[in-house]
């Protein structure tokens, strides 16, 4: 057995509630590094920036203001550890590591920073999606195999479901699954319809300014349409209500706080550097505060509505994975 694929399956082994080895729990195993992770934060960021960086990293309870902002913004994701938080926490290496390393060493280092990150953080469904699914990925080029992100997203799926059964259907379970099926199967086609009719195609051999600025608007838009899409009725049927303004808050949210990990995980190897990431982390937190009450209502879904939602949810499920299914090879 390859040794990647070994310490798969041994740290798998160790994350079901059901492993024998009681001494080796995890939980406590890592419970010391958390503590002097949040103790770092306290010692070199303001209390408020801080505690702002252990819900929004470590995964603790947020304070009560703070995720009434972000749930009103239609932001909450972004306080649950993620894929947002392991690809922020992998492209803040990526810059480091890619300029000392590379092949399989670099792809190395990458997964055990992956593997290092969710061991500090508290284990949810979402969060082990999110960490199989990087792992996965990065250990297909490792092994020299060839790796598909739908075959992916479907092993993550079952290896969730056994690993945590009683967990599986909570809400922000369904939610992560849903959302990177909304990503997988429905952006490109979403984008691919932007950039044919909104992306004039370039003459020169490197595109224009703003074609560029043009086609990293519509990779953004096209993620939050797509995850929005998948998402929506399951929501108005678990939760009642969708506030319209996290289709905005979305599409620019996320971009300002990729900067906000790098940051901080460079302040923490360089604390000269803390006093920059508690200013930006300050500006982000300011804008959010600033944005007008009245823009933060909520849309409700009459309940004669819940039939039509269910089948709505059905059909945006299946008809992509019918659709995969009935593609067959070309004759000859």
């Amino acid at each position: 057995m390859h040794p990647l694929l070994f310490l798969l399956s041994t740290l798998l082994g160790l994350l079901s509630p059901n492993h024998p080895i009681e001494f080796l729990n995890l939980k406590d195993l890592f419970l010391s590094s958390q503590k002097a992770i949040e103790s770092k934060f306290d010692a070199i960021y303001p209390p408020e920036i801080a505690q702002f960086y252990k819900t929004f990293l470590l995964g603790k309870s947020a304070e009560r203001n703070l995720s009434f902002m972000f749930q009103s913004l239609g932001l909450s994701h972004l306080l649950a550890i993620s894929g947002f938080h392991f690809q922020s926490i992998l492209s803040t290496f990526d810059l480091i590591l890619s300029r000392c390393f590379k092949g399989r060493t670099y792809l190395s280092i990458l997964l055990l920073v992956a593997v290092g990150y969710i061991l500090l953080v508290q284990l949810s469904p979402s969060v082990l999606r999110s960490f199989l699914s990087i792992f996965l990925t990065l250990l297909a080029p490792i092994t020299k195999r060839f790796s598909d992100s739908k075959n992916i997203f479907f092993l993550s799926y079952f290896l969730v479901f056994l690993l945590m059964p009683e967990k599986f259907h909570q809400l922000g379970s369904v939610l992560s699954f849903l959302a990177t099926f909304g990503i997988l199967f429905y952006s490109r086609n979403i984008n691919n319809f932007f950039e044919k009719n909104f992306l004039k195609t370039s003459l020169y051999f490197f595109p224009s300014f703003k074609n560029r600025i043009k086609k990293f608007f519509f990779d953004l838009l096209s993620l939050n349409l797509a995850v929005t899409f998948v998402t929506l009725p399951y929501i108005l049927l678990q939760i009642k209500e969708f506030p319209p303004l996290a289709l905005i808050t979305n599409l620019f949210i996320p971009p300002l706080m990729l900067p906000t990990v790098f940051l901080c995980v460079v302040s923490l190897a360089l604390p000269p550097f803390s006093p920059l990431c508690s200013w930006y982390t300050k500006k982000i937190l300011l804008i959010l505060e600033l944005v007008p009450r009245p823009f933060t209502f909520n849309l409700t879904a009459p309940p004669n509505l819940e039939p039509w939602l269910e089948t709505a949810l059905i059909l945006i499920i299946a008809l992509p994975i019918l659709r995969s299914c009935l593609k067959t090879a070309d004759t000859v």
